[in-house]
């Protein structure tokens, strides 16, 4: 693990806020045994949660643990000369066999050793019968680990849940329970919410768990303390799937679409950077940089002058050692100096890696082509059925074969059979059988389906979804270059609006195809406050949580910070998250997995 924590001390929006981390390291430590006794501990990691876990324990605190071997879990086991086992893992079926390959092997080598196996969030049934089927249950102690709420940045908490969206095709309701216990553990922290609005199924399901435990915990305890968090908004991904699979067109979000981040990490080959070797660097990307907090939510087409304006400054910065005249002026210049090269490797790191998606993006690319196809199918209802069938001719990605497609039928109210017919034999055809599985996914979702009669042009206009100039009325449709994300419009809409939700009940119910409310806050605890996004007796901004379930886009988080620092706001927002998400993730988790 890595250390690329970000500093929340002094944390703009939420006093505090790494309160949530520190609650999950102390849990992290109460696992560890102090001491081991005789003998040694190895840690080993699901891989997958090696990131997350990077995100709560910094490797200055594992120092300090009696871990001798810190490892990854991976197929082939390894010999060890430690006798105390610790397994952090997901709780998924086909981690259980590498674990019990493990046990089988290392009991080889030093009988009667200790091993802890430790779920996150929690142990299913399902893997400790594997367990028990596969002989080990007897020989290992299971524990959890919940690992909440983590801070990515100063507003961005993360749950990172393995396959949260995988969750939502398959109908697993499971973790919803993980969710609304992370909402209650916010609000022990941060007080409670003064009001919670909900929408779609999943999110109708976390706000009825909440509903029954405010109604018990009201009955038994009325103490309050002041809430810093006046709102809740729960949104349940399924209500806006169009969005995800948009091309992200900030800088924060073409550096996902391009390299991916992982954790609050991107990792580059040296190349784009200006190095030499064959190793990526790992860049973190949070707002403990102040360059790129600045940089992070402008669309791209923004960013070259900024840096233009930036480097000019940082460039008269130096310049000012030329006019010191005397020992304090002097003093004064090399306490900046630090300050300043500082800022200065930043533009550089920031510029390169600028240079290189404009590179990527630019000319006759067929990223440029995707993007330009994905704006004229959202701006006015264009088909690109030529231009789909030479890429699936041409054997390009899947991935963005299958967004653009899927762009393509939600916008459409889904393909004319012949259409719908053609690109489904000619899917499995050029990439395989077993993606008929993957088809029936994105059948299942709606993404990808036969003609139904189209409602988008409706919402389109009613929820003013394409603006072509974004980039002068600094709307949230900068995200995408001029499509704004229907799930931000959505909440934008709940503050706007007079009567919120209520006011577009139609696009809601009959457009959109979904359902909203409230929770009933018990009486003693409700306090009105003025929810209008345009009416602001304080000073200062109200703070809203936002919750997606089933993952949020780099795209839609900047789209909220653009709605929070509009002038005539009175609220700001902080994200919460199963997981963050982008396009190919998306349809990743549509395809089966070979096991």
């Amino acid at each position: 693990m890595t250390e690329v924590i970000v500093n929340l001390e002094d944390s703009r929006l939420l006093h505090n806020i790494q309160v949530l981390r520190e609650q999950c390291l102390n849990e992290f430590l109460d696992i560890i045994p102090e001491t081991v006794g005789s003998g040694s501990m190895a840690l080993i990691l699901d891989p997958d949660l090696t990131g997350p876990l990077g995100l709560v324990v910094e490797p200055k605190v594992l120092k300090q643990c009696p871990i001798s071997t810190i490892t990854e879990l991976h197929d082939q086991p390894f010999e060890s000369k430690d006798n105390k086992f610790l397994f952090f893992v997901y709780p998924r079926l086909e981690l259980m066999a590498i674990i019990a390959k493990y046990i089988f092997s290392q009991e080889k080598v030093i009988p009667n050793c200790e091993y802890t196996v430790v779920f996150v969030p929690r142990k299913t049934m399902m893997c400790e019968r594997e367990l028990e089927k596969l002989g080990v249950l007897g020989n290992v102690t299971l524990e959890e680990f919940h690992m909440d709420l983590i801070p990515l940045d100063e507003d961005v908490l993360t749950m990172s849940v393995k396959g949260a969206f995988r969750q939502i095709i398959d109908q697993d309701t499971s973790n919803l329970i993980d969710v609304a216990k992370s909402i209650l553990k916010f609000e022990a922290a941060f007080g409670q919410f003064n009001e919670i609005d909900w929408i779609g199924s999943n999110s109708e399901i976390v706000a009825d768990i909440l509903q029954r435990t405010k109604n018990f915990s009201s009955k038994n305890n009325d103490q309050l303390f002041p809430s810093q968090v006046e709102r809740l908004i729960i949104f349940d991904r399924k209500v806006d799937l169009l969005s995800p699979i948009v091309t992200q067109l900030t800088y924060e979000g073409l550096i996902d679409e391009i390299y991916g981040i992982e954790n609050g990490i991107v990792q580059l080959d040296p190349q784009v950077l200006g190095h030499r070797g064959n190793k990526k660097e790992r860049k973190p990307l949070n707002s403990n940089d102040i360059l790129y907090a600045m940089i992070r939510d402008m669309n791209m087409g923004k960013v070259g002058e900024f840096f233009k304006k930036t480097a000019k400054q940082i460039e008269l910065g130096y310049e000012n050692r030329n006019i010191v005249k005397n020992l304090s002026e002097l003093k004064t210049f090399v306490k900046k100096l630090p300050s300043l090269q500082a800022e200065h490797h930043s533009l550089d790191t920031y510029i390169s890696i600028y240079e290189d998606i404009v590179k990527l993006t630019g000319g006759g690319s067929d990223l440029k082509k995707r993007i330009e196809c994905e704006l004229g199918i959202l701006g006015d209802g264009r088909q690109f059925y030529d231009y789909l069938k030479t890429q699936i001719w041409k054997e390009e990605n899947l991935n963005t074969v299958l967004r653009l497609l899927c762009i393509q039928s939600l916008s459409s109210g889904g393909l004319k059979n012949k259409h719908f017919d053609f690109f489904r034999k000619e899917i499995i055809h050029t990439y395989g059988f077993n993606h008929v599985n993957t088809l029936a996914n994105l059948e299942k979702l709606g993404m990808f389906k036969k003609k139904e009669g189209n409602k988008f042009d409706q919402i389109r206009k009613n929820l003013k979804l394409f603006d072509d100039n974004f980039l002068q009325t600094n709307d949230i449709s900068l995200v995408h270059s001029g499509y704004a994300p229907i799930s931000i419009r959505l909440i934008q809409c709940l503050f706007e609006k007079k009567r919120g939700w209520e006011s577009i009940d139609d696009i809601i119910k009959n457009q959109i195809g979904t359902h909203y409310g409230k929770v009933d806050l018990p009486k003693s605890k409700e306090k009105k406050i003025n929810s209008n996004i345009n009416q602001s007796n304080n000073t200062k901004k109200k703070l809203c949580l936002v919750f997606f379930i089933g993952g949020v886009t780099y795209a839609e988080i900047s789209a909220l910070r653009i709605l929070g620092q509009k002038e005539n706001s009175n609220v700001e927002f902080i994200i919460a998250t199963t997981n963050i998400l982008n396009g190919n993730k998306l349809i990743q988790s549509t395809f089966e997995i070979k096991k």
